[in-house]
């Protein structure tokens, strides 16, 4: 298969250096220390192999599924974006089902007052696993011309197949410049941009949350920028995993004491 194929040839190119730095350590700690590093060292190479597989089945049964595309790695420097911060975005990947549902778990509130927004929505995956969910409202915004027109033709399908994503609504625009509802909102992100952009996100958070004081919820796949919430007061975490992190506004009955 493919994928198969493709693994194996990653691995080939890094075997030689893997297999010298073993007779290194055979020779300087003993066969005894060798052996534990190799058996540790493959239950992590089996754990990221299932790891891969499972994102690799999973994601192309769902597609094949709903009939749509939503499968793929794709560097931003594959497509024509025109936004100033290209250089601050990352690459495009689906989210894993059970990961998702993972972090929806994590929310205790009512959905059908809550409009969710996935920033940086690439081909659209998170945004047709949410409209299983009650939400008032489903934004995806993403700044990548072709993506966006992807996640359009994915919604229109799934609204076919699943019956669901109704209020499932596809924005092309620039999460930085993007107006947040003033509803309350759940806001999603699967490691969508860098620091730089990351900030100005945050500030615009802020800027929106005392302009209309109400619930945020921010749910952080890969949080590489996980320190700027943290260090910004109006933003507390509720939940920590090795895969996300979950942050949100203080509660209605703390806004009346909120700075």
């Amino acid at each position: 298969m493919k994928f198969f194929s493709e693994v194996h040839a990653q691995n080939n190119a890094s075997q030689l250096s893997k297999t010298a730095k073993l007779r290194q350590l055979v020779r300087t700690e003993g066969g005894m220390k060798a052996g534990r590093v190799v058996i540790r060292t493959a239950c992590q190479y089996g754990m990221r192999m299932c790891q891969r597989i499972e994102k690799w089945v999973i994601g192309r049964s769902f597609d094949w599924f709903y009939g749509v595309d939503t499968y793929g790695l794709i560097p931003l420097g594959r497509l024509d974006i025109t936004s100033d911060n290209l250089v601050h975005g990352n690459l495009y990947g689906p989210v894993v089902p059970r990961i998702f549902n993972s972090m929806m778990s994590e929310l205790h509130i009512p959905d059908r007052e809550f409009i969710f927004v996935d920033y940086g929505s690439g081909k659209g995956r998170a945004l047709l696993l949410a409209a299983w969910h009650p939400f008032k409202r489903i934004l995806g915004v993403e700044f990548s011309k072709e993506l966006h027109d992807v996640a359009v033709k994915n919604v229109a399908t799934f609204r076919r197949t699943a019956g669901v994503g109704e209020n499932v609504e596809c924005v092309w625009s620039d999460a930085a410049k993007f107006k947040l509802p003033d509803d309350p909102v759940v806001l999603y992100m699967y490691n969508p941009f860098g620091e730089a952009v990351m900030q100005g996100v945050i500030d615009s958070l802020c800027r929106s949350w005392h302009a209309h004081p109400r619930t945020i919820v921010v749910l952080y796949r890969n949080p590489t920028c996980g320190h700027l919430f943290e260090r910004t007061p109006l933003f507390s975490a509720v939940s920590r995993t090795q895969h996300y992190s979950v942050y949100t506004t203080p509660s209605h009955a703390k806004l009346a004491h909120a700075g």
